[in-house]
């Protein structure tokens, strides 16, 4: 996280897992994120995604697609693991 989002990390513990397209290719209609949490606030991390997306935009032009999963979940979806992503964002137990 940056510095600016050092305010939300004592309410909203996550990792972030970059999926899709933008990962191999130039033409892309969006980003999808996967938010892996850990401790859970839903307004911070209501307020967290909309600063992503926000500093998304603000980067590329182009919106984000957000799947929020808690990190038992995310263990158990052997199908996403199958899957490329890249962990951008992680935590101590992000894999």
């Amino acid at each position: 996280m940056t510095e600016d989002d050092q305010d939300l990390e004592g309410d909203v513990r996550v990792s972030i897992v970059l999926m899709g397209s933008f990962q191999s290719s130039n033409e892309v209609n969006d980003i999808d994120l996967i938010l892996i949490y850990d401790k859970f606030n839903m307004t911070k991390l209501k307020e967290l995604k909309t600063r992503l997306a926000n500093s998304i935009y603000e980067q590329y032009k182009i919106p984000v697609h957000y799947t929020t999963l808690s990190k038992k979940e995310y263990k158990e979806m052997t199908q996403l693991h199958r899957e490329k992503h890249i962990c951008i964002y992680e935590e101590k137990w992000c894999q």
